[in-house]
């Protein structure tokens, strides 16, 4: 009986590591004796239609010892015409005295980084703990890379990969898990980056200038992402920002804190606010926001309370946001809300309905809202953690039923928000999140994983994917961070950027589902 010890792509026209339609790829595959001696053994690797071995394919062993191991270094010619992810191309057939046919994990046209990615930090020990933005800051056509490292330090890179021109911006920092936002929030046509650290907010132009009127102090650090929308119906749009301490301030902006905040919560807040309009009066939009230990709060732009069942009563919040769509189709609104291991869908007037609990037994990460099955409905999807250090992702019903092909384990808790894109045109949403130890899942509607994934980003992942077509290839991109732990000389990689699929649509890109971090995502 013979084994695949391990294999690799030597080389490839394009030097991603990937094997692409038409490209020439060499492989090298490691191959083992787990049984008894053979003799007289003949090992020949055979490919499908989309791809031909060119040389190197066979080997012949006269004697092969149990334990031992044989290589084969062959070249292959990739076809011009290769689906996304495609696998089992790649045959080892074993012939003489061992019978086997082994079928090679080797992917084609699996997800490899965009040409001039991964990108380093420029200081040692960087890394990204929060979500990048993707957007067309300068007008080009493309959408640039918005990234915030660990240290403060504010990048705006092109979709090659190249910072553009005043970047990056440097910022003090505390460590904060506060993912930045891009709006146009004095409606001069230009684009302006939203950003908190070490309480202070600050909003800079295409440039990395700071507007007049910033940056601004909060009341403490914040470790949840900022939100943009017209509160007061104004027509402008201001930003909602939460402290630690659980006051939660409103800026319109000039940077002019409004009447009637900041308002205090609760004696601590890691939960990002939530904007949406309650009331479906299609004017101003209401912010919903909670403490650690308090209710979930509905307030208006002057910071009054909204009437109904608001409050409503859930505490043990954490970094989990709530999370608003339309579940059940019938064009009503509702919040979803993961907290203390539990699960709970609340509707406009704030009446809370508990769900059956999910699989799991924390929740790190606001939940993410898409039609997975094409049932006109939208599901949750969720990514848990275990006490024992492992995880779940997870997609439910609108009852929080778990539908079938789900849970998907992970090797490690899942503290990511999942972004959806329909990778292979099929109408059916595939699930994009990472676990903690780096692997990147990308799942199928049924949770199958796709062709070569998960990707290994090789360090450790708690900020969530993003997704767009970056330059307008009809090609997705899938923006990772990641964050390396431990003594570091220089700096390290802090960003992928990934290309797969054929890009026909993405209802969830983002944390909290557009680019303003509101928590709903409105195509």
């Amino acid at each position: 009986m013979i084994a695949v010890r391990s294999w690799e792509v030597l080389s490839d026209t394009d030097h991603d590591g990937s094997a692409e339609p038409g490209e020439d790829v060499q492989i090298r595959l490691t191959v083992a004796n787990v049984w008894r001696t053979a003799r007289s053994v003949s090992l020949t690797l055979t490919a499908g239609p989309e791809a031909t071995v060119v040389q190197g394919g066979s080997l012949s062993i006269g004697r092969w010892l149990p334990g031992t191991s044989r290589t084969l270094t062959t070249d292959l010619k990739i076809g011009g015409s290769v689906p996304w992810g495609r696998e089992g191309v790649f045959r080892l057939e074993a012939r003489g005295g061992a019978q086997q046919d082994l079928i090679l994990p080797l992917v084609l046209r699996g997800p490899a980084n965009k040409p001039g990615w991964p990108v380093h930090g420029i200081q040692i020990g960087d890394g990204m703990i929060t979500s990048s933005v993707l957007s067309d800051l300068d007008a080009d056509g493309d959408r640039e890379v918005i990234s915030l490292s660990v240290r403060g330090d504010v990048f705006v890179r092109d979709s090659d990969g190249s910072v553009l021109p005043g970047w990056p911006q440097r910022v003090e920092s505390f460590v904060e898990q506060s993912s930045p936002l891009v709006e146009d929030l004095d409606r001069d046509g230009d684009l302006e980056i939203v950003l908190i650290q070490h309480k202070k907010v600050h909003v800079l132009d295409l440039q990395g200038h700071e507007l007049p009127g910033w940056p601004q102090d909060v009341s403490d650090y914040v470790i949840c992402a900022p939100a943009a929308g017209d509160v007061d119906g104004d027509g402008d749009l201001e930003i909602v920002a939460m402290g630690y301490d659980g006051r939660l301030s409103v800026f319109d902006a000039a940077g002019h804190m409004l009447p009637g905040w900041p308002q205090h919560l609760g004696s601590a807040s890691a939960t990002s606010p939530l904007l949406v309009d309650l009331d479906a009066d299609g004017s101003a939009l209401e912010i919903l926001a909670a403490g650690t230990n308090g209710p979930l709060y509905a307030l208006r732009g002057d910071g009054s309370g909204v009437g109904g069942d608001w409050p409503a009563e859930l505490a043990g919040w954490g970094s989990a946001s709530p999370s608003v769509g339309d579940l059940d189709g019938d064009g009503e609104l509702d919040i979803v809300a993961a907290l203390g291991g539990g699960l709970f869908r609340i509707d406009r007037r704030g009446t809370v309905r508990q769900l059956p609990r999910p699989p799991g037994s924390y929740t790190f990460a606001p939940p993410t809202l898409g039609d997975l099955d094409g049932d006109g409905r939208q599901e949750i999807i969720l990514g848990t953690g275990l006490p024992d250090g492992s995880g779940y992702i997870s997609v439910l019903d609108s009852e929080g039923r778990v539908l079938p092909g789900w849970p998907v384990a992970t090797s490690d808790l899942v503290a990511a928000s999942a972004a959806l894109v329909d990778v292979d045109g099929d109408g059916h949403p595939e699930v994009i999140v990472p676990d903690l130890s780096g692997e990147l899942w990308l799942l199928h509607a049924d949770g199958r994983p796709a062709g070569g994934w998960p990707f290994d980003v090789e360090g450790y992942a708690v900020s969530s994917p993003v997704v767009a077509d970056l330059d307008g290839d009809g090609t997705p991109e899938i923006v990772q961070g990641r964050l390396t732990l431990g003594l570091n000389r220089d700096p390290v990689l802090m960003t992928h950027t990934l290309e797969f699929g054929e890009g026909t649509g993405v209802p969830w890109p983002t944390y909290k589902g557009d680019s303003r971090r509101t928590g709903e995502w409105r195509p």
